[in-house]
C-alpha cells in the first residue's frame, strides 16, 4: 500500500510541476507555504517528503488509515489530471 502512496506522491509532484509551468497556481495552502518559503521546486519536494513522512508514521500506528490516505491522495491526483488534460 505504501508503494501505491509513493507513486501517487510522485504523480502529484509531476502534475503540479507541469501545471505550474503552464501558468497554473497551487491551491493547497500547505504546499503554497513551502513554495513561498523555499522556492517552487524545492518547496514542492520538501512538501512531498513531509507527506511521505506523515504517511509512514500513520501506517506505523494505524495500517487501516493508510487506505483512507491513499484514497484521498488518489482524488488529488485525479483532480490534477483533470486540470492538466481536460481544462
Amino acid at each position: 500500500m505504501i508503494f501505491i502512496f509513493m507513486l501517487l506522491v510522485f504523480l502529484d509532484f509531476y502534475l503540479t510541476w507541469d501545471i505550474l509551468s503552464r501558468g497554473g497556481s497551487e491551491l493547497n495552502p500547505f504546499v503554497r507555504w513551502f513554495m513561498q518559503k523555499f522556492g517552487v521546486k524545492t518547496g514542492l519536494i520538501i512538501s512531498r517528503f513531509v507527506v511521505l513522512f506523515f504517511a509512514l508514521t500513520v501506517m506505523a500506528y494505524s495500517p487501516k488509515l493508510i487506505t483512507i490516505l491513499v484514497g484521498g491522495y488518489f482524488i488529488v491526483v485525479c483532480w490534477n489530471l483533470y486540470q492538466r488534460f481536460v481544462k
